[in-house]
Formats: structure tokens, sequence, C-alpha cells
């Protein structure tokens, strides 16, 4: 027919081959960007949003080295004995020394550990003439060489430093089913008839990572120490097990890399099933896979080009651009195949097909595109890399779906002589027509249903939290996973992290104050820490909490020789440090100055001396002169929402502090990983705003344009609301907590269900012009439209599902609730919007 010839018929069938060939070649040339295949790093520091602690953090790891990284070993003896006996430790000790001489460099990666052996073997070094652990034959003998004579029970109790030691010990590096009854009764009585051995199934070593590695060398070196105990267990009666926040983000990686080839495998293998059955035909299969497949290279091949840092979130790209992309594909081919039915050429029915649904597919990736450039407003970096991802794979999709697919059929056409065809699906599209009659017919039913769930989805919403822990993206049977739960179970102080605070002049400013106004602050930090929740104190009853600092420095060294104050005019009144004289100035510059000079012991849990702790609390210059404070902190972490209220606590104790330093000229800062843990939560919560925000907003301001009219608009819009609304519910309803993926989830629902809504809308508007009956428009919607959006939401549907095979916990709740988004959204325009439509053209 004449009037269905196409104006850009011929061109497009003249430059069909030439696009498709040079299309082939830059899928080719993106190809090579994809090999090797790009790795992925998933680290806190990825997500967390630059700031100025994390920039003081970076300064103070270049001038005072970086923040210590900690990795926890886990200890037991493989026959489940117990791993206090002496014989245990020495194993213990001597494993240690195997794990410094097979490291690369000889142990120099390992800055120190706290560990019951080395500090017994420290005790016996320094307490009997420089013997060691090999020398000891039992407890009895072991607590002769290193318990002085006057110490006992009494003297313990009212000792504060042995107090936090001695707690420190038990909570942190003892399993909690300690008994220790026979060592108790030995000091404080000295009663050698029963045996004092304690006993409890496993300890924990600390080991602290040399500060001098970077971050990257950091990471490795502990995944290296992981390696290594592993090989020393085959070998041991000992077990180690390792974990730290660098192995969890090493572990994710890992499994990323393994599960991703495979989820965009099975993601292919549905779209292929379900173009299979709702096609029939080869070419109905083979293009829009082509396609799909060329998009995805392209997205991947480019952020590769470009340098973007993948991270475990790019794993939901691949099937959120199949997906989406496969929409795209039946909406045209279903229109196509119409088109051919009429007796168009190909060329005509495919350039026919693409000005049919012009608007309404542009729109709705306009309004998609839209959604996820809104993470371009989010303060985390990979939530923007994400954005930019997902953004790139639409407009790639759409592209190929569209030019690409098109150039397939009319070369496919012509290389085979036009003997190429769609398999017909109308019989389909006349059994969904009739659910216009069940529309018609139950309409309040309908709306009455769908108030009643939107509202109770509101109410659910209302308890929805926002996580965030880097081990949601491991699977839970794994090592490490299983370690997790069994140091939680089995130690008070299961999950100890370190936050710190930084210290530095204001400005120009070049070095703090180090007068009275410094004492006091930390004074004042010393006295508040024990009410901070979460901070490792010695014991309940106890004002001492485990952190190093300048002020527990000062105060350990006037407890050790109270004599040493006296030229600095500091002394210990109780359990505070003051001034000798009132009337006489204070330099802690210089008290601190000195002790860089002293290579003894200054703390027996780590064996650090008292020049490496200063060295670690503060930057002096040779005058004395303090330019950096850094407080190292031992915080034990809980969940997402305890660790909040710790935050919050510090924070308002380290304003007080910055308050009272600012007199002087300093600033202070808090940083650690659980403080960019709770800077990411806030993160995750503001970029769903505006991501939804944005969302909604475009898609209103699109429909308004088209319309032209407030109402219009607005029931257009409608179901689209409903259906974020339901997602929502939904996730309250299974249990499920906002995520780094699902915050995505309302934007991502606004930016399908607008697409469903417009091809709705657009459909029953021309239906409309040729009759005067409302139903039978919605009728006729169905039978093509209506068919259509089915069938590429059951593809969407299935593509997204295969991420609930995913090992990966985060992912798998991403793949359920995006499989919820499209099927709410594909129910809600096919069966509310109708009737939306037909209330309001007849009003």
């Amino acid at each position: 027919m004449v009037e269905d010839k196409h104006r850009f018929s011929s061109n497009f069938s003249k430059y069909s081959l030439p696009v498709l060939l040079i299309s082939f070649l830059v899928t080719f040339v993106l190809a090579f960007q994809l090999y090797p295949l790009p790795s992925f790093n998933t680290e806190i520091a990825e997500f967390a949003p630059s700031d100025s602690a994390s920039e003081a953090a970076e300064e103070f790891g270049i001038e005072m080295g970086n923040q210590t990284r900690q990795i926890l070993v886990n200890v037991e003896m493989k026959d489940g004995g117990n791993i206090l006996s002496i014989e245990s430790l020495l194993m213990q000790h001597n494993d240690y020394n195997k794990l410094l001489s097979s490291t690369p460099n000889n142990g120099t990666e390992i800055e120190g550990i706290i560990a019951l052996s080395e500090i017994i073997n420290l005790a016996l070094h320094e307490n009997d003439g420089g013997s060691n652990l090999s020398s000891v034959t039992d407890w009895n003998d072991l607590l002769e060489r290193t318990v002085p004579e006057d110490l006992g029970i009494s003297e313990i109790s009212s000792n504060e430093q042995i107090l936090a030691y001695g707690n420190f010990v038990t909570s942190a590096i003892i399993s909690n089913d300690l008994v220790s009854d026979g060592l108790e009764s030995w000091i404080d009585d000295r009663n050698t008839t029963i045996d004092p051995t304690p006993s409890a199934t496993s300890t924990l070593w600390i080991i602290d990572i040399n500060s001098d590695l970077s971050p990257e060398q950091s990471k490795a070196t502990q995944v290296e120490l992981r390696n290594i105990l592993n090989d020393i267990s085959l070998d041991s009666n000992l077990t180690y097990s390792s974990i730290s926040m660098d192995i969890i983000s090493y572990d994710v990686d890992e499994s990323t890399m393994k599960s991703f080839a495979l989820l965009i495998l099975l993601a292919l293998t549905v779209v292929v099933v379900v173009l299979s059955l709702a096609f029939k035909t080869i070419t109905g299969v083979l293009f829009p896979l082509t396609g799909l497949m060329m998009a995805l290279t392209w997205t991947y091949g480019l952020l590769s080009a470009f340098e973007v840092q993948f991270t475990a979130l790019d794993v939901a790209v691949a099937p959120l651009v199949l997906g989406l992309g496969i929409d795209y594909s039946i909406h045209l081919q279903k229109r196509y195949e119409i088109n051919r039915n009429k007796g168009q050429s190909t060329v005509d029915a495919w350039l026919n097909s693409i000005q049919n649904l012009a608007l309404p597919l542009s729109l709705a990736v306009i309004t998609t595109v839209a959604a996820f450039m809104a993470n371009l407003l989010s303060p985390l970096p990979p939530l923007k890399s994400f954005g930019i991802s997902l953004s790139l794979g639409v407009v790639s999709a759409f592209f190929c779906s569209t030019v690409i697919v098109g150039c397939m059929h009319v070369v496919g056409e012509r290389v085979s002589g036009g003997t190429l065809s769609l398999a017909s699906t109308g019989s389909l599209g006349d059994k969904l027509a009739g659910v216009m009659t069940f529309q018609k017919e139950q309409k309040a039913i309908i709306m009455i249903i769908t108030g009643l769930l939107t509202v109770s989805s509101v109410f659910g919403a209302m308890v929805i939290k926002t996580e965030f822990d880097l081990t949601d993206f491991l699977d839970e049977e794994m090592p490490v996973m299983e370690l997790r739960s069994d140091l939680q179970d089995s130690y008070d102080y299961s999950s100890i992290q370190m936050v710190y605070v930084l210290i530095e002049p204001l400005g120009s400013k070049y070095s703090i104050e180090s007068g009275e106004n410094l004492l006091d602050s930390m004074q004042y930090l010393d006295d508040t820490l024990p009410l901070t929740k979460g901070v490792v104190k010695s014991s309940d009853s106890s004002d001492r909490t485990q952190y190093n600092g300048i002020y527990t420095i000062i105060r350990d060294a006037l407890e050790l020789d109270p004599t040493w104050g006296e030229n600095y005019n500091l002394k210990l009144f109780g359990d505070e440090v003051g001034k000798i004289d009132p009337n006489q100035e204070i330099n802690l510059g210089f008290a601190l100055k000195n002790l860089t000079e002293n290579n003894s012991v200054g703390d027996p849990l780590t064996g650090s001396t008292w020049q490496e702790r200063v060295n670690d609390a503060a930057l002096i210059d040779n005058d004395g002169e303090i330019t950096k404070l850094r407080i190292s902190i031992y915080v034990n972490s809980g969940t997402n929402i305890e660790n909040t209220e710790i935050v919050k606590d510090l924070k308002d104790r380290i304003d007080d502090v910055s308050n009272q330093l600012a007199r002087d000229g300093a600033v202070v800062h808090l940083t650690g990983d659980m403080v960019k843990i709770d800077t990411v939560l806030t993160g995750m919560t503001n970029s769903q705003v505006q991501s939804t925000s944005i969302s909604l907003i475009v898609s209103f301001f699109v429909l308004m344009l088209l319309t032209r009219r407030f109402t219009p608009a607005l029931v257009v819009i409608a179901p689209v609301g409903v259906a974020a609304f339901w997602v929502v519910g939904s996730m309250a309803a299974l249990g499920l907590q906002w995520n780094v993926l699902t915050i995505m989830v309302s934007a991502l629902t606004i930016g399908i269900g607008i697409d469903y809504a417009i091809h709705v809308w657009r459909r029953f508007e021309e239906e409309i012009k040729d009759s005067d009956d409302n139903w039978e428009a919605v009728s006729k919607m169905h039978s093509s439209t209506g068919l259509a959006l089915l069938m590429s939401a059951g593809t969407t549907i299935c593509g997204f599902a295969v991420l609930t095979l995913s090992p990966t916990p985060v992912v798998r709740e991403f793949g359920l609730i995006t499989s919820l988004t499209v099927f709410f959204s594909v129910i809600l325009s096919l069966v509310v919007l109708p009737v939306l439509l037909v209330e309001s053209n007849e009003n």
C-alpha cells in the first residue's frame, strides 16, 4: 500500500548493511577492552563520599602512617582441647614465628600483634630474665615466674591499669567459655593444690598491619597472611581462621567475579527461552538477542575503556539492560509483525513500527535514564558510577533494539530472498482482549482493592530500615561468613574496629597548642568515652576504656614512674593527669618528645615501645611542637542501627572536644570504617529520596508536555506511584531492608512503570480516535499493546529473577524486588490504568 511507504525506507535499506558492519566492528573493538576481564573493587572506602575527615585521614597517613588495618585470627585446637594449655600456647608462639618467617618480607608487613601467647612470652622476657615460653613446664611454673609476690586479687581489683588489660584479654581475645577458677585461687592465696590452668575452646589474635603500606598493599598482605595461616594449619594441631574488612572485601570481589559470567549466561538463556515461546522463529529470537549482547558489550566495554572501577553493584547492570532492552525489542517486533501482516515490506514495516512507537519508547527511555542519572547527585561514588552504567546500558539497548535489530531484519530478508517472517500471536491477543469485560464489570472492586493495598503498603514502608555491610555481598555459607558468626557467638567483643580522632592545626597554623587546654580536652574525652556505647571498657564498673592517645600514654608513663612527670609539671591525682604546680605552665609536647627516646616496652598487650606508642599518637617536631594528634579507639561494632548510635555518641563527644580546642586554633575529625559506613547509610537515604523525586518530577514533566493538561498527566502517572508503594510494601512483608541496591527500586519502578503506562495510554488514545466506545478502545489496546506488554514484562521478570540464583544475598534480594517491580507495574498499567482512562474520558 502506497500510504504505508515510509519516507526513509530507501535510505534505511541502503545503509543497513554498512551500519551493521560498523556496529559489529565497534562491538569487536569494545570486546577487546574486556580482555582480560576487569577486576572488581568493593571496599568501604570506595562507597564513602569524600569529606574533610577522609581528606585529613589521607594527609595523616602520609605524615604519620596510615590508619591501622587489623586482621582477626581465630585459633582453636583441632581436637577441641584447651587452647590455653602451655602446650597449646607454645604451639601458637612457634606458629606465629613461622608466620613471620613465611611472609615475603620476613614479618615487616606486621606492625604488632595482640595474642595471649605473645603477651605471656613478653611477660617472661620482662620479668624472668629474658626467658620464653619454651622454658615453661606448666601454668604453676608460669605464674611463679611472672606474678609478683605482693600481687593478689585485692591489689588487681584496685589497679585500673591491670583491670583494663585483664578485661580486654578475657573479653576480646579469649572465648567466653573461659574457666579460670584455679587461676584466681592461685593469685588470691597462692593455692598450689589446685591446678591453675585456665581453659577455653578458642583464642583470638589481633594482628596490626604495617601502617606504612598503602591500602592496596595492606589488603594484599592480609590475604597473603590468611593463605599462610591456612597452610600452617595443615601441619599444625591448631586451626587458624582469618577475617578482616579487607579480607571480606577481597572475598566479595572474588565471589562477584565468579558469579558475574554465570548470571549473564542464565539471563541470556531466559531471554532465549521467552523469546522462543513468544515468536517461535529463529529471527524473532536471534536478532533481538544479538542486539542485546551488543548492547552489553558496548556498556561494559565503554566503562572499561574509560577505566571505570567496577564494584559488586555492576553485576546488576547486565540483567537490567537485558530486561529493559528486551522490552523495547518485543514492542517493536510485535508492531513489526502487525505491519508485515498488512503487506508492508520489511523496511517499511520496521520504520513504521519505530514511527508508531517513537513517542512512548523515547519517553520511556528518557524517564528511565533520568531515574538512573539522578544517582549523579548521590554523595556515594559507586552509586554515581552505577547510575552512569545503567544509563549507558539503557541507551545502548534502545539504539540496538531500534536501529541494529531493524538492520538485521532488512539484511536478513535481502539475503534470504524475502522469506523471513515472524510468527503470529493474534489468538493470544484476542484472549487478552477479554480482560476488558472484567474491568468494565468490576471497576469499583478493582479500585477498592488497589486503594487498600496502597494504604497497607504505606504503613509497611514505615518499618523498613537502611542497612549497609560488605558481608551482604557474600554467601552465608562461605568460610569467612561462618567464621564471623562463630566470633559473634564466642567472644564478648567479637567485632572490634578502630575509630580515629584526628586533631590538626586550623588553616595556616603550624602546631597545636600543647598546654593546659589540650590536657583538659583530652581529660574530658577520657572521662566521657566510658559513657559512650560500644567503646571497649575494662569492666562494667571501670572508668577506663581501651584506646591509644597522648592522654593514656602520659597516664601510663606516670603510673609506671611517678617521678618522670616532675620535669614536666605533671602528676597523677587518683586516675587523672594534672599539674603539680597550678601556677606553672605545662607543655605536653616536651613530655611526649622525651618518651620518643624510650625504647622499652610501653604496652604489655602489643609489645609496642613508648616510642612506637607516641609516634602512632602524635607528630612532634624537634622543638617539641605537636603538629598532629591521632587517638585510636577500640569499638565493638554491632548492627547498623547500633553502629549509628555509637557514631552519634562519638560525634557528640568529639564536637565538645572540637569546641574546646577551637579556642587554640585546632580542628578535630572523626573517621574509621564504622564512621564511613554511617556516612554511607546517610548517603543511601539521601540518594533514594533524590532519585525517586527526580524520577517523579521528570516523568510528570514529560507527561505534562505530552498531554498539555494536568488531569490526564496525573491519571497516567498515578498507577506508577501506586506500583512504587506496592513494591515498598512487599519489601516490608518479606522482611527486607533498604540496601545499596534496593534503594534504587523506587526510581526503577517509576522508570519501568512510566514505560508501560505511556504505552497503554498512547495506544488507548489511538484507538479512541476510531471508536466512540471507551471500552472497545480498551479491548483493542489489550489485544495489541497489552499482549506486547505482557510478553516484554514476562521476559523482564524472568531476566531479573535470574538474580535470585546469585550466591550474593544483596543481589538475590534485588532480583526478587525488581521482578515484583515489573509485575506490579504491568498489572497496574493493564488493569488499573484503563479504568482510570475510561473514567477520565467519560467525565
